[in-house]
């Protein structure tokens, strides 16, 4: 004891004097540059991704039946033009043979994949007011109706009426025949619909599964292989999260086969740490914090919403598949063009619209099967079919132990001070207290020389 005593008088009296105290500044602001540098790696590695994913135990839990869209073909059918010009009336100068050889053109204003020559189309829309029908209504009439896409349908080993089944709605990738969907459209323009029901999960079913779940036959006596973006129908499959006025990649629905979907989510936590943290901190939004549109947060939802701003910045109107805002028209022929350009790349959007801290991940397993003409099915649901002319389509929920994953904060805030501590404390053999022990000593030793006349300065 009396060793460590003589030591620390001896410390004290080399620290007392001028030139001791500049080695020990010295030494002790290396350390402290050091032990910043560390800091700041620690601070950066909190600040670029405070989070990580972690796989938990899976578990056994019923999967909720997705939305299923079938998109009839994009190319108008021959039988609906011509019962469509039938009933138009012409102003002059135009007629029904111009209008039934150009009228494929209005496809143009739901589908990016349909080319045209502005004079058509702003000929067609001219003819469309002169009969006072908007775009809407027009392509409502020319596409596909569910009856004649969808000729039959199974449904929790039940044959019943497609129509009871699937509605046609407009999508943001032009009509669709939609099934256990919601439609934010929808709800927008039916004021009586607008409640609590905007943000209810779709309904669940326990017993969809091969035997049960959704079984169609597609009619494809239109499909024409020259062009599958234009000609084929399609399928789209989402879950509960998304809402169908943006449909997911779609599979076109090839004629002669049986398409069989097997539909199952992985389910996504996040930690309470997670949670709190700062919205820009975190790098994703909770799926309760709502848009200005959307009441479920999204990150394609975020870009439609970006996409639409876009369009009436830019344009001074929407798509026909936007969502309808009041006071906003609907883009005409000659805003077409620039309405396509108001595109949101997903890459420079990233720090605006963040992915979805809790969205499940959607897993969607196809499988695809020739029809064989000369074979005798078992199933009842197959007789009288002209297995050249359709396809069969499965969709089933796949009840199984789902993947669980949870978002985790690397370190709280709470324990990113314990770890600057810890680096305080390798670097000076000390607590934080050292920083305020090394900026007393920088202060006396600054007065000391101040206050000292510089004659005797360096004499101490």
């Amino acid at each position: 004891m009396h060793l460590v005593k003589q030591t620390q008088s001896h410390a004290l009296k080399n620290l007392a004097r001028s030139k001791h105290r500049w080695q020990w500044t010295l030494i002790l602001s290396i350390l402290l540059i050091c032990s910043i540098v560390v800091m700041w790696i620690w601070i950066e590695r909190y600040l670029e991704n405070p989070t990580y994913i972690v796989r938990l135990e899976a578990s056994k839990m019923d999967t909720q039946f997705p939305a299923v869209m079938v998109f009839p073909e994009v190319a108008f059918a021959g039988h609906r033009i011509e019962s469509f010009v039938k009933q138009l009336k012409y102003p002059p100068g135009l007629n029904k043979t111009y209008t039934r050889k150009v009228i494929p053109q209005l496809a143009a204003f739901f589908s990016p994949d349909v080319t045209y020559k502005l004079t058509d189309l702003e000929n067609i829309q001219s003819i469309l007011d002169y009969n006072s029908i908007d775009i809407e209504t027009a392509g409502l009439n020319l596409t596909e109706s569910c009856e004649e896409s969808i000729t039959r349908c199974r449904w929790q080993g039940d044959i019943v009426k497609c129509s009871q089944l699937f509605e046609m709605t407009l999508t943001a990738y032009g009509f669709c025949c939609i099934f256990n969907g919601r439609s934010l459209r929808r709800y927008m323009m039916n004021e009586q619909l607008q409640d609590k029901n905007l943000t209810v999960a779709q309904k669940l079913y326990k017993n969809s599964d091969f035997a049960n779940g959704l079984m169609l036959v597609i009619n494809q006596s239109q499909a024409k292989p020259f062009d599958v973006d234009i000609s084929y129908k399609w399928l789209s499959i989402h879950g509960s999260q998304g809402y169908i006025d943006l449909p997911g990649n779609g599979t076109p629905i090839t004629p002669g086969t049986e398409l069989s979907a097997s539909y199952s989510t992985d389910g996504l936590k996040v930690d309470e740490e997670t949670v709190n943290l700062n919205k820009d901190l975190r790098r994703c939004r909770m799926s309760y914090e709502s848009l200005q549109y959307f009441p479920i947060y999204h990150k394609k939802h975020c870009l439609f919403e970006r996409e639409m701003k876009m369009a009436v910045s830019l344009c001074g109107c929407l798509k026909i598949g936007h969502l309808q805002l009041p006071g906003v028209p609907v883009c005409r022929a000659q805003n077409l063009l620039c309405a396509r350009q108001a595109t949101v790349s997903v890459g420079k959007c990233d720090n605006i619209c963040p992915m979805t801290c809790d969205a499940e991940q959607d897993r969607v397993t196809l499988q695809t099967y020739d029809l064989d003409p000369n074979s005798s099915p078992y199933d009842s649901f197959y007789y009288d079919l002209d297995f050249s002319k359709i396809t069969i389509v499965r969709v089933h929920a796949w009840n199984r132990n789902r993947k669980m994953f949870s978002r985790k904060p690397y370190f709280t805030r709470f324990q990113l001070f314990a770890q600057l501590g810890g680096v305080f404390s390798v670097f000076f053999g000390c607590s934080v207290l050292s920083i305020l022990e090394l900026a007393m000593v920088i202060r006396r030793a600054f007065w000391t020389w101040i206050s000292t006349p510089r004659r005797f300065r360096g004499y101490n």
